[in-house]
């Protein structure tokens, strides 16, 4: 049997003399799309930056498809295949889109760049209508699928994904809901940080509870959407 995609022993992370994640384990198979709620504070941006390589692990392990990566550099995670799409979407304001887009295959160097640059048009028809525009000027909306679109020029296996609903106008989120799940039908692995915990674990098949930097529960996201828990905590019931 092959190794998991993403897995994760024993992670543990500090910030000074805090721990933020205390001994998280788990695990994300080829195609599989996780869902990691809590509330605020819980440690799941702390973990995706964690197993992106924008902070450094304490103890335990970062492995993907296999091979050790917990303390390889980030920048040489991209081209194994790993790309993250943070929390405030971290777009480049003075670049137009199409820099933008450029710039999230800075590691390839192939024919398909053009290519990959025209489904990205196709896939968000809005950025193509403002390619030349200053990133900086886009709406929130915009910006979110310009960072989206800027991970997918890697042709990442594997997806990491922080709050992308946040500040987002309903109908925007249901846009960039519905270009994950077609993102996902494509074969890309997802592990999704995101506040709205029903849309999350709609989206996703299984999903983890992270309270205190530690996992408090994990399973499929259909049972533990009727865990009284769940319900009262995240589901508002």
């Amino acid at each position: 049997m092959s190794p998991p995609l993403l897995e994760l022993t024993d992670l543990r992370v500090a910030y000074g003399r805090i721990e933020a994640l205390r001994g998280v384990s788990l695990s994300l198979r080829v195609g599989e799309r996780l869902a990691l709620i809590g509330a605020n504070g819980a440690g799941k941006t702390t973990l995706l930056k964690a197993v992106a390589g924008l902070l450094p692990v304490l103890d335990g392990r970062v492995q993907l498809q296999g091979a050790d990566v917990t303390t390889q550099a980030a920048h040489r995670r991209l081209p194994q295949g790993m790309a993250l799409v943070p929390e405030g979407r971290g777009i480049f304001a003075d670049l137009t889109v199409h820099e933008n887009l450029l710039m999230g295959a800075y590691c390839r160097d192939d024919d398909a760049i053009d290519s990959d640059l025209d489904s990205q048009y196709r896939r968000f028809p809005r950025l193509a209508e403002r390619r030349e525009q200053a990133a900086g000027t886009l709406s929130g909306g915009e910006q979110q699928m310009l960072a989206i679109g800027r991970a997918l020029m890697g042709r990442p296996r594997l997806l990491l994904l922080d709050e992308p609903s946040m500040g987002l106008a309903p109908i925007m989120v249901e846009r960039i809901f519905a270009v994950l799940r077609e993102v996902c039908a494509d074969g890309v692995t997802l592990l999704l940080v995101e506040q709205n915990a029903r849309l999350a674990m709609q989206l996703c098949e299984r999903t983890v509870v992270l309270e205190h930097g530690a996992v408090s529960l994990q399973g499929d996201s259909a049972e533990l959407a009727r865990d009284p828990r769940v319900m009262a905590a995240y589901l508002g019931q």
